[in-house]
C-alpha cells in the first residue's frame, strides 16, 4: 500500500482519537415563573444533556434556561439579543444560556422539549468544536437532527426548493441564512436533508470524523474528503440528484396545476394528525397537573399556531449576523 493510499486512514484514526472527551455533567440553572414548570424544565435538561454530551464528545460548563411565559416578554427579549421575531427559542453558546418559549406558548411539552434540546444541541457543539464555529447549514441540520425532529413538516419546502430549482449553494448558508423567513425555511429544510442524506450514505461515524477534522481546522471540503473519501462538492452534487429522483414525481403533478394542492393537503394533514395527538395527550393526563404547571391562568397544552413546514417544527433559527451582531448567538 502507497503512502498516499494510507495517509487519509491515519489522519482519520488520528482526528477521531483527539475528539473531546465528555467532561463532567453541566451546572442546571433554570428560570421559570412557577416551581413545577422550573422542575420540568431542568428534568428535561437532566435527560437531553448526557446524550448530546455523549454523542458531542463535550459539554458545557454551565446550562442557564430562561423559560418565558408571555409572548410580548419574549419578544422583547428577543429583539434585545437581535433574534427574529418568529423564532422560539434562543442559545447563546459562549455564556452557556438559553432562552425558550414555556411549553404553553410552544403547544406543548414535546414540542418544548424538541426546542430544548435543538437548542441544548447548540451549547454542547461550542466546546466540542474548540471555539471554531461549524458551517450554519451542518450546525442546524445536527441540531434537528439530534433533537429529535422529523422531516414530515419539510417536506412541501424541500419539494418546492427541488422542483423550481431554488436550493441555495451549501457555501451560501455556510455563515447565515436569508432574513425572509420563506427563504429561512428552504434553508432549514435543505440543512435537514443533507446532514440527514449525508447520515444514511455514509454513517455515524463518518460524520463525527467530519467534526473532528472541522475542530482542528481543517476546511469543510477536506474534512469531508478525509471522512468518507469525497469532496464537498462531490457530495452536495449527488445530494442534489438524489433528491431530485425523490421528488421528481410530484413533478407529474404541477402540469394540471394540482401541486400547491398536494402541498396543501400534506401541510393540512400534518397538522390535524399533530392536533388528534396533542388531544389524546391530554384526555389522558391530568388536567389540573398542567395548569399548576404553567400556574394560574395558564393554558393547557394548546394547539399551536400554524406556522411554516421548518420554522413549524423548529423555528428557533436565526441568520448568524455578518461581521457584528449577537455573536455567540445560536438560533
Amino acid at each position: 500500500m502507497s503512502p498516499r493510499a494510507w495517509l487519509p486512514a491515519a489522519l482519520i484514526w488520528l482526528l477521531a482519537a483527539a475528539w473531546p472527551a465528555v467532561g463532567a455533567a453541566a451546572d442546571i440553572t433554570v428560570q421559570a415563573d412557577n416551581a413545577r414548570l422550573a422542575q420540568h424544565t431542568r428534568q428535561s435538561v437532566a435527560q437531553l444533556a448526557p446524550r448530546l454530551a455523549q454523542w458531542t464528545g463535550a459539554s458545557p460548563r454551565r446550562i442557564v434556561v430562561s423559560v418565558i411565559a408571555d409572548n410580548d416578554a419574549f419578544a422583547r427579549r428577543m429583539e434585545q439579543l437581535g433574534a427574529p421575531a418568529w423564532a422560539d427559542g434562543l442559545a447563546l453558546p459562549l455564556r452557556g444560556e438559553i432562552v425558550i418559549k414555556s411549553p404553553a406558548l410552544l403547544g406543548g411539552a414535546e414540542q418544548f422539549d424538541h426546542v430544548l434540546a435543538h437548542e441544548l444541541m447548540h451549547l454542547h457543539l461550542a466546546p466540542a468544536m474548540g471555539g471554531r464555529r461549524l458551517p450554519l447549514w451542518l450546525e442546524e441540520g445536527l441540531a434537528m437532527i439530534l433533537s429529535g425532529e422529523t422531516a414530515w413538516g419539510r417536506a412541501p419546502t424541500m419539494a418546492g426548493g427541488v422542483l423550481a430549482d431554488q436550493l441555495p449553494p451549501l457555501g451560501a448558508l455556510a455563515e447565515g441564512f436569508p432574513a425572509e423567513e420563506g427563504a429561512a425555511a428552504l434553508a432549514y429544510a435543505q440543512s435537514y436533508y443533507f446532514v440527514s442524506w449525508f447520515l444514511n450514505n455514509h454513517g455515524d461515524a463518518a460524520l463525527r470524523q467530519v467534526l473532528a477534522g472541522l475542530a482542528h481546522g481543517l476546511e469543510p471540503s477536506a474534512a469531508f474528503m478525509v471522512a468518507c473519501g469525497r469532496s464537498l462538492a462531490g457530495l452536495e452534487k449527488q445530494f442534489r440528484q438524489d433528491m431530485a429522483e425523490r421528488f421528481s414525481w410530484l413533478a407529474l403533478l404541477t402540469a394540471g396545476g394540482t401541486l400547491w394542492a398536494l402541498f396543501s393537503l400534506l401541510a393540512g394533514a400534518g397538522l390535524v394528525w399533530r392536533r388528534r395527538r396533542q388531544k389524546a395527550r391530554r384526555q389522558g393526563m391530568d388536567e389540573s397537573h398542567w395548569r399548576a404547571l404553567h400556574g394560574p391562568g395558564g393554558r393547557c397544552w394548546p394547539p399551536p399556531e400554524p406556522r411554516a413546514d421548518v420554522l413549524g417544527e423548529a423555528g428557533q433559527n436565526a441568520s448568524r449576523p455578518p461581521g457584528g451582531g449577537v455573536d455567540d448567538q445560536a438560533l
